[in-house]
């Protein structure tokens, strides 16, 4: 096997040219098999040549091969997000080179052993170019999508509401007295009818007597977690609209509350301006391909022999 000659230009061992020198960045399939000394030498730049190599952003050679700071930068883009942290330090800068230095020793070696003939590589590169072709036809027609004015992102969301609802609004109203037993006389008024709101009002020491115990609307998640139980444990099935809980022992007493009304809770379009961008985004590309898709069916010949 011949030998690899691999040049780090942060690193270089300083050589004379040669005449004999492939060029820089030959083509890997078209490598002898074997370099010749004088070849092998010549691949180790003059000191004006790794100026102007660095100039270039050339981090390494490898058999004449370059290798730059944009394939550094593609391989960081193409790793996983995770691990992209710190990528450009000194140390992993190393790394992640070295590791591109062996897939470029092991692709000059499989073109060198004919793997690139073979009839599985030929069957995955003609598959890839396949795809990557019909990807690159895709993006040419939906490049017109976007940039959207804030018109048109606000009047999708108003158009798709259902589609931005997250939990229930609860309307609660409470009553709250400091004698448990007095709880219990008014838990049995409400059970035979009687008003909450006129209760709460004659009775409970809490700031929204003057309301009726009336709470407003409250957002499901932003119910006080010692409420959580009374309204939607199972043990008590939830709370219905118009029911009334069992009493609650706070620190402020014993409380009673009436679920008033519920409502789907519907997210403010300031929150989920994001989502509705990518959502418009989804939707003019699904009318783009589907508009696509029936021209081009309309031209061609198709014939289905099996569903």
């Amino acid at each position: 096997m011949r030998r690899m000659v691999i040049t780090i230009i942060t690193a270089l061992t300083i050589a004379g040219s040669s005449s004999t020198a492939p060029a820089i960045n030959m083509p890997i399939e078209t490598y002898p098999a074997k370099f010749t000394e004088a070849q092998k030498s010549a691949f180790n730049p003059t000191v004006p040549e790794t100026k102007m190599l660095k100039a270039e952003g050339v981090l390494a050679l490898v058999n004449g091969q370059k290798l730059t700071e944009k394939d550094f930068e593609r391989e960081v883009a193409n790793m996983p997000e995770y691990s992209r942290s710190g990528a450009r330090t000194p140390k992993r800068k190393n790394e992640i080179l070295n590791g591109m230095i062996f897939q470029k020793l092991i692709l000059e070696q499989a073109y060198l052993d004919g793997i690139d003939k073979s009839t599985d590589v030929e069957e995955k590169m003609a598959e890839l170019k396949r795809r990557v072709i019909i990807e690159a036809f895709l993006k040419q027609k939906l490049a017109s999508i976007g940039p959207f004015s804030e018109t048109e992102l606000r009047k999708f969301y108003d158009e798709h509401k259902e589609d931005y609802i997250s939990g229930e609004d609860i309307r609660l109203s409470k009553i709250v007295v400091k004698i448990e037993s007095k709880a219990n006389s008014l838990l049995e008024q409400l059970y035979k009818g009687e008003n909450f709101e006129k209760l709460a009002k004659a009775y409970s020491v809490d700031s929204s007597a003057v309301t009726g115990g009336d709470l407003g609307w409250i957002r499901d998640e932003e119910i006080p977690q010692e409420f959580m139980d009374a309204v939607f444990a199972a043990s008590y099935g939830g709370l219905k609209e118009g029911e009334v809980s069992q009493i609650i022992h706070t620190s402020t007493g014993f409380t009673i509350l009436k679920v008033m009304g519920k409502r789907k809770s519907q997210l403010k379009y300031e929150k989920v301006k994001y989502t509705v961008k990518q959502d418009l985004t989804g939707s003019k590309q699904r009318e783009i391909i589907e508009a696509l898709q029936a021209t081009l069916g309309k031209k061609a010949n198709i014939v289905v022999l099996e569903p």
